[in-house]
């Protein structure tokens, strides 16, 4: 079975295994310094399909800093701060995962209306997808010497 998009099925398999209401992954954008919405698997139909979260802001801010994946459970003044959604969604726990691979190339933020907060277990599954992620999303960044897309492995 030929995988269309890589992003699409890495992003559903993350919102599966961690339960989540809302799974999406931005990319990161080093000239304007932003994350954009890349790709979602939502069950919400308020999420900020436009939003550009600047480098330098919340909490998406602090788990790129620490190149470490970031639970906001019990939803304070941080959560507000993340402006993914168009309103207030009730929702109880949020996981951040910086998405690296040499660089930043994006950050994965899943959200659920659970009342858990996120294991370490499955902050570490959700890692290796973002490991995945970070590799494709690596591939499609132009090659310094070439100024083109680096090439995919046989059968991508």
């Amino acid at each position: 079975m030929a995988i269309s998009n890589i992003f699409s099925h890495l992003v559903e398999l993350t919102s599966n295994v961690t339960n989540a209401y809302t799974t999406a992954l931005y990319s990161a954008n080093r000239k304007e310094e932003t994350f954009s919405l890349r790709e979602h698997f939502s069950l919400n139909p308020n999420l900020t399909l436009k939003a550009k979260i600047p480098f330098t802001h919340g909490p998406i801010h602090k788990a790129i800093k620490s190149k470490m994946p970031m639970v906001i459970d019990h939803f304070d003044t941080e959560a507000d701060e993340l402006d993914i959604f168009n309103s207030t969604e009730n929702l109880k726990s949020f996981l951040i995962v910086p998405v690296i691979h040499d660089d930043i190339e994006g950050v994965l933020v899943i959200a659920t209306k659970d009342a858990y907060s996120f294991s370490p277990k499955l902050q570490k599954i959700v890692s290796g997808f973002a490991e995945q992620i970070a590799w494709h999303l690596f591939q499609e960044r132009p090659s310094p010497a070439e100024g083109k897309k680096r090439a995919l492995p046989y059968g991508q």
